[in-house]
């Protein structure tokens, strides 16, 4: 509004003037759009907290080691806390790491040419999972959607990486995402 001149403004008509003013307050949408899903994100973990069956957690694989050797009492040390103060969960989560893995952005990790592949043979159509890696509005909320509305596809293609294997296992990747769409919280949050 500073640089539309009291001149010009008296020069345009009340239509002209009034669209002006409705498109410089509208702003951009998708920096709104962002500020809805975090804001949203915020109020799942404040509502989570007085519900108290939050999303379960997917630990790295540091984390996990010393989550799971904590849990069978092998260490009592502030690794533990670390490790319980650094893991998260949650749709967010849950979008990065099916990012990471359906469509990451170094061709050399992830399972995106197998992904493609396999759903071209299971759906008939290409998928493309959405760019989680980059910080582009609405990715995750792209991923959310594609996760939740295709969600026993995704789980059958886990189920078929993992029996694709010479050892039938899942990473710990994989089964953190497994681990995800299996949550109800997290199901939720999607």
């Amino acid at each position: 509004l500073k640089e539309l001149s009291v001149d010009a403004q008296v020069k345009m008509s009340p239509e002209e003037l009034k669209l002006t003013f409705e498109w410089l307050r509208c702003g951009c949408e998708m920096h709104k759009d962002h500020n809805a899903t975090k804001g949203g994100c915020q109020a799942f973990a404040e509502a989570w907290e007085s519900i108290g069956d939050a999303p379960c957690s997917l630990a790295n694989k540091d984390n996990a080691a010393v989550l799971e050797a904590a849990a069978d009492g092998l260490i009592d040390t502030r690794a533990i806390e670390h490790a319980v103060a650094t893991t998260t969960g949650g749709a967010v989560k849950l979008g990065d790491l099916a990012g990471a893995l359906f469509n990451h952005k170094d061709d050399k990790k992830g399972h995106q040419d197998i992904f493609r592949s396999y759903a071209r043979e299971q759906l008939n159509r290409s998928v493309m999972f959405p760019d989680t890696s980059n910080t582009r509005y609405a990715s995750h909320l792209c991923a959310s959607a594609e996760l939740i509305s295709n969600l026993d596809f995704y789980i059958k293609f886990l189920d078929f990486c993992k029996y694709s294997k010479t050892k039938p296992t899942l990473n710990n990747m994989e089964a953190n995402v497994l681990k995800g769409l299996m949550d109800n919280p997290t199901r939720t949050e999607l």
